[in-house]
């Protein structure tokens, strides 16, 4: 396998994806491994597709929801996958099992707020060379981006300041 056992345990992997200037911006996303590829979904709305669009080289850690990176980084290329290929129902399903209903959670809240479903399949660069320990440090100049559940927690928060009457209605 390409990705060191570290992965395996991790409960997200810090994403690190570029912007048109090459600024990095640094994400804590939940994955689970397929295939020897890193698997996520995301939403078409969220910035990291806009820049996978633009620049499919990516770095990658395992890391905690916090962001705190517990093993190596890989350099890899990541392939957009959209949520009709049949590899997105597998993906989805893996991460399912994984994370269970506090995906499923965020699965409700993602639709409620009509969120379109992307998926990220990453695929380790070849003879990858564990980078020195300056390289494991996050650049200066990464930004750091706060996970997407953030804002889905926002929408959930005022779903849940709605009267109760309505709440009924929407679920």
């Amino acid at each position: 396998s390409m990705h060191p056992p570290s992965f395996a345990d991790a409960e997200c992997i810090k994403l690190v994806t570029r912007r048109r200037n090459g600024a990095e911006v640094a994400t804590p996303v939940w994955f689970v491994l397929w295939n020897d590829t890193a698997c996520l979904r995301t939403a078409t709305r969220f910035g990291k597709v806009k820049r996978l669009n633009n620049d499919p080289e990516v770095r990658y850690a395992p890391c905690d929801w916090d962001g705190n990176v517990s093993g190596p980084w890989l350099e890899g290329r990541a392939e957009l996958i959209p949520a009709t290929d049949e590899r997105a129902a597998v993906i989805d399903r893996l991460l399912d099992g994984k994370y269970g209903e506090r995906r499923a959670a965020m699965s409700r809240l993602m639709q409620a707020d009509g969120m379109e479903p992307v998926f990220v399949a990453i695929t380790p660069a070849a003879g990858f060379v564990k980078p020195s320990a300056k390289a494991q440090a996050t650049p200066a100049n990464a930004i750091a981006s706060p996970p997407s559940f953030m804002m889905i927690r926002r929408s959930a928060r005022a779903m849940n300041g709605m009267p109760s009457a309505t709440m009924k209605g929407a679920r």
